[in-house]
This record gives C-alpha cells, structure tokens and sequence, in this order.
C-alpha cells in the first residue's frame, strides 16, 4: 500500500503546495491536508498517517522562542499556523513517526525542539535567473542520514530561498547539524534528529525539481520508505 503522508497547510486548498504533491505522487505517497484543529483532533489525524511533511512558508513568530521582532517578515506570519504546525510536530515527534521538514519546515522542527532562529540573513535569498533565486553548494556531514540518502556524497547543490536560518549557536537540544553552507557561512542547512528513527530537515527545496539536481530526489524516496517502516511497526 501507498504511505498515508500528512502535509501542513493552514488554508485547505491543494494548489496551495502544487510542488511537494507533486514530488509526493512521483515518490509513490498518498497525502492528506493537513488544517488547524485542536491538539486532541491533531492527535486523531496523525493516526491515520505515516509521515508528517512540513513544508516551506512564511516566518515563524518569534515570540514562540521567546525574542522579540529582529528581522522576521510580519506580513508573512501566521500564528495559527505557527500553533498547527509546531502542535503536531510534537506529537508526531512523541510516537516516532517520521518527519520531512523543509525550508520553514526545518525551521518549524528546530523551534519545536527547543531552538531559536536567526531572524534575518541577508545573502540566501537573491534575485536571480529565471525561477531560481540563488544557488550554492551545501558540505554533507560524513555517515550523517543525510549524506547517505544524497548518494555519500561530500557536498551537494542546492537552492536557496529563504532570510531566515539556524545557526550552531541557535541549534535545538536533539538535532544535530548534518550539512553547512559552503563556503561556511555559519548557517546549518540540513538537520537530523538524535533517538527519533527519522526526522529530517533541509533548508532548501527538493521539491522544486527545476531547481535542484536529480539526485535530490532520493530525499523523498527515503522519507516515504521510512514511512512504510512506520506503518509496519
């Protein structure tokens, strides 16, 4: 059977992430939006699936890390998405389901895990060529998940779209680093979760398959196999 893969949205519209269902579909996946609705109907959903997506967005409130406004966009905040998406990351973080978050999804996953955020940076997120926005190379962590999913590979490009990131400093008890931008900037690019069976985050976006080489496709394909892993267990 296909995977059952839940994707946040607080507005429940499909076209709203045309993109992430469309690498979902190629991955073999069944998806079901995800809206706004008390921790408890939260709870009910997530028994339904196998995998939580978090996908990209606007930025986090920062008062849900305890600092004030210091560069975040205002006009792009959501708190009731804020509420959805950090409510149920918890949850499923509790009964080890996995986790695929991506650009604000690492984000969200660092917050949820007691982290804060570098609220503005100034040089990932540029006018560019066509639907691009900037490009760069990211070091993978050797014998990090990630890494082995990218094929072991030592570095990898990636696209970039986001001004707001997580730095070492601001990195999550439970997370680890496992890519960096290069050349080294001070910003954390990929994530994984310490004694979770697999909970990943990348700050930029595989989904958008115009942008990024083949080969960050695999990035899907293992989610959804640690999916069916879950379902079995």
């Amino acid at each position: 059977m296909r995977p059952r893969i839940g994707i946040t949205v607080v507005r429940n519209d499909p076209d709203h992430v045309p993109n992430y269902l469309a690498a979902l579909d190629r991955a073999g996946a069944e998806w079901q939006i995800i809206t706004p609705a008390t921790p408890d109907a939260l709870a009910a959903t997530l028994k339904t699936l196998d995998g939580l997506l978090l996908p990209g967005g606007g930025d986090i409130d920062p008062a849900y890390y305890g600092e004030a406004l210091e560069g975040s966009e205002t006009r792009w905040m959501d708190r009731v998405r804020d509420d959805l998406e950090l409510t149920i990351t918890r949850l499923a973080v509790e009964q080890d389901m996995p986790v695929l978050g991506i650009c604000r999804g690492i984000q969200v996953l660092n917050v949820a895990y007691g982290g804060s955020l570098v609220q503005h940076i100034g040089h990932h997120r540029v006018g560019g060529v066509g639907p691009v926005w900037a490009q760069h190379k990211v070091a993978l962590r050797p014998g990090s998940r990630l890494s082995e999913i990218l094929g072991s590979r030592e570095q990898v490009v990636v696209n970039s779209r986001h001004h707001q990131a997580v730095s070492p400093d601001r990195l999550a008890p439970g997370l680890v680093a496992s890519a960096v931008t290069l050349p080294d900037d001070g910003i954390i690019e990929g994530v994984e979760a310490v004694g979770q069976t697999w909970v990943v985050g990348v700050q930029w976006h595989p989904e958008r398959t115009d942008e990024v080489p083949a080969e960050h496709a695999a990035l899907f394909d293992a989610f959804l196999d640690a999916a069916r892993r879950y379902r079995g267990h």
